[in-house]
C-alpha cells in the first residue's frame, strides 16, 4: 500500500506544482486578506443540511437490511466522510462500511453495496452539474484552461465512466437471477478455493441494492441526491460571495463539477493539489484572475477540510475506528463468504 501511497502523493504534489506555478504570492495574500469570513460560516448550514440528506438518503438505501437509526447513520457519515477526507487514495471509502457492518451487524459486502449505490448517484448528480454548468453555459472557450482538455471530452469521459456502471446495476437489479448466472458461469475460469467466495460477496452486493427495486425508494433516494448536491451547489454560491467573486449562478455548477472530477483522481490525503489545481483550472473559464483564483481554492479547501474534520471527531467516540480494520476489510468480505 505504501508504493500506491507514494503515487498518490506525487500526483498531489505534480498538481500542487501546476496550480502555484507562475502566481504572484503578493496578490496571492493580498487576495487571502479580502475574504468575508461571515459567508465562511453561512456555508456550514448547507453543509451540515447535505450531511443530513446523505443519512436520510442512506437510510432508504438500506432499507432492505433493515432499520437502522438515522442518528447512527449520521455518525456513521461524519466518521467516514473525514477519514475520506484524511487518508490517501480514497481508502476513507472503505471506513463507513466497515463501520456499519460492526455497529449495526450488516453484512459488509451488502454495506459495501449501499455505499456503491450512494456513489452511483453522486457520480450522476455531477454530470448533471456538468452538463447544466458546462454545456447549457454560454462559456468563452471549450478548452478548460491550464488542464488543456476539451470541454466535450470532459462530459464522454464522465459518461464512459458511470454509464457503464450503472448499466450493470440495472442488469443486476431487473434480472438478478439472470446476471448472477452469468456470474457464477464467469467465476468458473476462477481457482476452486475462489470461486465460491466471489459468488457469495457478489449475492450479498445484489442483497444490498434491493432498496432501488421500489420505485418510490427509487424516487426518494433521487430527490435525496438533488437536494444534496443543491446544498454543495449553494455552499459553493456562498464562498464566492465570502471572495467577493461576481460569477453567474451557472458558475457555481461549472466550478463544482470540475473539483468533483478532480477530487475523483486517487490523490494525497485531503486531494491537495488536485482540488487546488481543478478550481484554478475552473474560475479560469471566468477569466478570474490566477493569484484569486488559487486564493479562492486554498480558502475553500480549508473549509472543506476544518469542517469535515471537526464534524468527524465530533462522532469519533461513537464511532471508533483503527487503520488496520482498512487492511483486514478484504479478509472480512472473504471471511463472510466462507
Amino acid at each position: 500500500m505504501w508504493k500506491k501511497t507514494v503515487v498518490s502523493v506525487g500526483i498531489g504534489i505534480v498538481c500542487g506544482y501546476f496550480a502555484i506555478k507562475n502566481v504572484d504570492y503578493h496578490q496571492l495574500f493580498a487576495s487571502l486578506r479580502n475574504i468575508q469570513l461571515i459567508y465562511f460560516g453561512y456555508a456550514v448550514i448547507p453543509m451540515v443540511l447535505s450531511h443530513l440528506l446523505r443519512a436520510l438518503r442512506w437510510q432508504i438505501i438500506l432499507s432492505p437490511c433493515g432499520h437502522i437509526p438515522f442518528g447512527s447513520l449520521f455518525g456513521i457519515n461524519a466518521v467516514g466522510f473525514m477519514m475520506i477526507t484524511v487518508l490517501p487514495l480514497r481508502l476513507g471509502e472503505l471506513v463507513r462500511p466497515l463501520l456499519l457492518s460492526r455497529r449495526e451487524g450488516i453484512s459488509y459486502s451488502s454495506a459495501i453495496a449501499t455505499s456503491a449505490v450512494e456513489r452511483i448517484f453522486d457520480g450522476l448528480a455531477v454530470l448533471v452539474v456538468l452538463l447544466f454548468g458546462i454545456v447549457l453555459a454560454p462559456l468563452p472557450t471549450q478548452t478548460i484552461p491550464l488542464l488543456g482538455w476539451k470541454i466535450d471530452y470532459l462530459i464522454y469521459a464522465t459518461l464512459g465512466t458511470f454509464g457503464p456502471i450503472l448499466i450493470f446495476l440495472a442488469m443486476l437489479i431487473l434480472f438478478e437471477a439472470k446476471a448472477l448466472k452469468v456470474i457464477e458461469k464467469t467465476i468458473r475460469f476462477l481457482p476452486k478455493k475462489f470461486g465460491p467466495k466471489v459468488l457469495t460477496i457478489c449475492r450479498n452486493f445484489v442483497y444490498g441494492l434491493n432498496a432501488l427495486k421500489g420505485v418510490w425508494a427509487s424516487l426518494q433516494i433521487l430527490l435525496y441526491s438533488c437536494g444534496i448536491w443543491i446544498c454543495i451547489a449553494f455552499v459553493m454560491y456562498l464562498l464566492f460571495a465570502g471572495f467577493s467573486l461576481e460569477l453567474p449562478l451557472y458558475a457555481t455548477f461549472t466550478v463544482l463539477g470540475i473539483i468533483c472530477l478532480g477530487i475523483m483522481i486517487p490523490g494525497p490525503p485531503g486531494f491537495v493539489g488536485n482540488y487546488e489545481l481543478f478550481c484554478k483550472a475552473a474560475l479560469a473559464l471566468f477569466a478570474v484572475q490566477a493569484e484569486v483564483a488559487l486564493g479562492f481554492a486554498l480558502a475553500s479547501h480549508s473549509f472543506n477540510l476544518i469542517f469535515f474534520v471537526i464534524f468527524g471527531l465530533i462522532y469519533l467516540p461513537a464511532n471508533p475506528f483503527h487503520l488496520r480494520e482498512i487492511r483486514d476489510a478484504e479478509a472480512l468480505q472473504l471471511e463472510e463468504s466462507a
